[in-house]
């Protein structure tokens, strides 16, 4: 949610008040002048757009589960200076988010695959922070189309908390059971601009449950029957697995693609330290909103320890 209002007295206090790579109160009205020049030369609004898209590094990909999302945004910049004036300019955006995430159908693994996830069949609770910079000034030496020059980084964390349920088989019994168990996790997260391209770096550490593998259970008899009932499921309870994983994002828009318009492409590489896994996933983003955003399109996965590879097609939050 982001308010924006024109008080002279509030544009002149955020105006004086902004300090170079600080942002405004979270909870206060951004700031937008009418001579702001923010991510290229965009207003605080598309500096609000640019970083809630370059931000989305946990976007949900995944059209087997429900989102609800709150989010709290503020930005701010300085006016640009008069055109004999060099001096590098500021603007920040930053965000404070609240989602709660259901499972619609646990299986599909799609996500699991791609980026290693252990809460992505849980019911969760995440709880994210974000801040994106961006520094713009006057070229000194303008080529055409070169009056500005910017570059801009960004930063955050997040922690998510779940609740899974688990049926299995009780050790020695032909009956089933089921436990709920709460996986969780926390991450760090930051990137900046490469060229054309937005990297993003990804460090987490994460506390998932797996199932065990199932077995086929039948009572014995002493009776001599033509037909036994028996019971199929997972051979005990859940194991407990941490979970220490890197990844590295790097996210691209081809503004012109044949005849489908712009596309969007994200690969990453994700690797799990405690248990030796890589997985790579690459979505590719085809569908816009009415907006313009990129919000969907389809997507590839592999990870190395089964050397399996999947494809699918996903909906998510812009791009």
């Amino acid at each position: 949610m982001r308010v924006t209002i024109s008080s002279a007295c509030l544009l002149l206090m955020a105006a004086t008040e902004l300090q170079a790579s600080e942002c405004a109160p979270l909870f206060e009205p951004s700031y937008d002048g009418d001579d702001t020049y923010l991510f290229g030369g965009g207003t605080t609004d598309g500096l609000a757009q640019a970083a809630q898209s370059l931000l989305a590094v946990n976007a949900n990909t995944v059209k087997s589960n429900a989102v609800v999302k709150y989010t709290s945004a503020t930005s701010a910049a300085e006016n640009l200076p008069p055109e004999d004036n060099f001096d590098w300019i500021d603007g920040c955006n930053h965000s404070l988010s609240l989602s709660l995430t259901a499972p619609l159908d646990t299986s599909d693994e799609v996500t699991e695959l791609a980026n290693l996830d252990g809460l992505a069949d849980a019911y969760t609770l995440t709880v994210s922070y974000s801040r994106y910079v961006d520094r713009v000034r006057r070229n000194p030496n303008p080529a055409p189309g070169t009056l500005l020059e910017n570059w801009s980084y960004f930063w955050g964390g997040e922690a998510r908390i779940g609740r899974e349920n688990f049926k299995f088989i009780e050790a020695d019994s032909i009956s089933e059971t089921e436990e709920d168990e709460t996986p969780w996790s926390v991450a760090v997260f930051g990137g900046h601009e490469l060229g054309r391209w937005t990297v993003t770096y990804r460090a987490k550490f994460e506390q998932q449950y797996k199932p065990q593998n199932d077995v086929v259970r039948c009572p014995s008899s002493a009776v001599e029957v033509e037909f036994i009932d028996c019971i199929s499921g997972a051979n005990g309870g859940p194991n407990d697995v941490d979970s220490r994983q890197v990844s590295i994002e790097m996210r691209r828009v081809i503004e012109r693609f044949t005849f489908i318009g712009p596309i969007g492409i994200a690969p990453a590489i994700h690797h799990d330290l405690e248990q030796h896994v890589t997985g790579v996933d690459v979505p590719v983003f085809l569908w816009q909103s009415d907006k313009g955003q990129l919000t969907g399109g389809v997507r590839f996965g592999w990870r190395d320890d089964t050397n399996d590879s999947q494809f699918g097609v996903f909906v998510s939050q812009p791009f």
